[in-house]
């Protein structure tokens, strides 16, 4: 491997891991999950990326730039609704102290899956990250070569989703440490969801140019 390669591929390496560990929408429902049903599940949510990514790489390669300005607005406006739908589930969850395994953890774990992948593709910032960031490189690579283009992506979801995956696993070993500690985690993760829903939202709705 070139001197080269091994730069560019470390890139999709240190993007990956900036991507994972960035605070976001999607990292907190992450860490919400992992408290409330523990790693096997919240561990399927951080696969989600592989699910959502797709249509937001194509959207953003092929049709973003045609797309009117108001755009992001309106998507940063409906993931904030949806994420502070999820913050008040996080919520209800806390308040009801639902850390044991019950029957909806081993049974939701599509649900949860679809969940994580809807934060996502709703989430603006993964759309500007591929218009500005990874979209460049990734063309980059793959005019020099298709299999450098996609050894790009693959080393860049590879490490954002072990990334993901180590934040699951850490906060699920919290789960189990003292209820009460769990209980005010879950207060935590559903606050702090709720606040990034309102700056998300708040965001929006100035890019729609409704406070001008």
């Amino acid at each position: 491997m070139s001197v080269a390669l091994t730069g560019y591929l470390a890139r999709a390496a240190a993007l990956g891991f900036s991507a994972a560990a960035l605070p976001g929408p999607f990292q907190v429902y992450l860490i919400s999950q992992a408290l409330r049903f523990g790693w096997r599940r919240a561990s399927l949510a951080a696969l989600a990326p592989l699910v959502s990514d797709g249509p937001v790489v194509v959207v953003v390669l092929l049709l973003l730039a045609r797309m009117p300005d108001w755009t992001l607005g309106a998507l940063q406006v409906a993931g904030g609704l949806f994420v502070a739908y999820l913050a008040r589930n996080a919520m209800w969850a806390a308040l009801r102290s639902q850390t044991a395994a019950t029957p909806e953890a081993h049974s939701g774990r599509a649900v949860t899956l679809a969940q994580a992948a809807t934060v996502n593709l709703l989430s603006p910032m993964v759309y500007l990250f591929w218009a500005t960031v990874s979209g460049p490189l990734f063309t980059q690579g793959w005019q020099q070569s298709p299999a450098v283009g996609l050894g790009f992506v693959g080393v860049f979801y590879a490490t954002m989703i072990g990334v993901s995956e180590v934040l699951v696993i850490v906060f699920a070993a919290l789960r189990g440490a003292s209820p009460i500690v769990t209980r005010a985690m879950m207060f935590l993760a559903a606050g702090l969801m709720a606040a990034l829903a309102i700056v998300q939202v708040v965001q929006g709705l100035d890019g729609l140019g409704v406070w001008r």
